[in-house]
């Protein structure tokens, strides 16, 4: 059954928080500051999701993600957020659905000077 986990990655002392879906294994939406996206959680889902969104962000804080079995590493290793579903680092996934809130394409999925950013490998 495919499921949509809230995630939690972090990059240079920022907090970004997205909803990841375990059938397209990749992120489903933007990367947020929690209460951003707390605000849009409950916009979509209606005020009787605050309590149900209590329940999933502490679950979040000891595994990095809402999943009752995984952890945020076991999405990251097995991501297709890549261009042509291709794997993605963590690195990677923040610059791209975080930073730029871009989805990769194969032109550009190395960014737009051309060039690899060797940094973003992590």
């Amino acid at each position: 059954m495919a499921r949509k986990y809230i995630v939690r990655l972090e990059d240079s002392g920022e907090e970004y928080y997205l909803e990841w879906s375990s059938a397209a294994g990749r992120p489903s939406g933007w990367g947020l500051p929690y209460a951003e996206f707390a605000e849009e959680y409950v916009r979509s889902r209606g005020v009787d999701s605050v309590a149900r969104l209590s329940e999933r962000m502490a679950r979040v804080a000891v595994r990095g993600t809402s999943a009752r079995f995984l952890w945020v590493g076991d999405l990251i290793a097995t991501n297709r957020a890549g261009a042509g579903e291709s794997r993605f680092s963590e690195a990677q996934i923040v610059e791209w659905y975080c930073r730029r809130k871009q989805e990769p394409t194969e032109e550009g999925e190395w960014g737009d000077e051309g060039g690899f950013d060797w940094g973003l490998l992590g």
